[in-house]
């Protein structure tokens, strides 16, 4: 048995981030785990398409389907003190 090299090919996406080497080398029988940073800009459903392929294997590529689900919520303060509506002061803060 001999080490296999993994690489993932990557098209930019604004949504998501592949984070740290986008190539790892595995002994055999062993594993090794990855991430991805989600920080979309806008709501609603995102994808992105990712392959990967074992380096002097062209049988052996494979493609993974991202998903994640942005969304936005609206916050809000109700009974401020002092009776104010739009203002909150957090000691040195001062959120509009």
């Amino acid at each position: 048995m001999v080490p296999a090299t993994c690489r993932f090919d990557l098209t930019p996406n604004e949504n998501f981030r592949f984070l740290k080497e986008s190539s790892y080398t595995l002994a055999p029988k062993t594993y090794h785990s990855f991430d991805i940073e989600f920080c979309p800009k806008t709501p609603g459903p995102k994808q992105w398409q990712i392959g990967c392929q074992t380096l002097l294997n062209p049988y052996e590529v494979s493609k993974v389907l991202i998903n994640g689900d942005a969304f936005h919520e609206d916050v809000i303060f109700e009974n401020l003190p002092n009776d104010l509506e739009d203002t909150l002061e957090m000691g040195d803060c001062v959120i509009n």
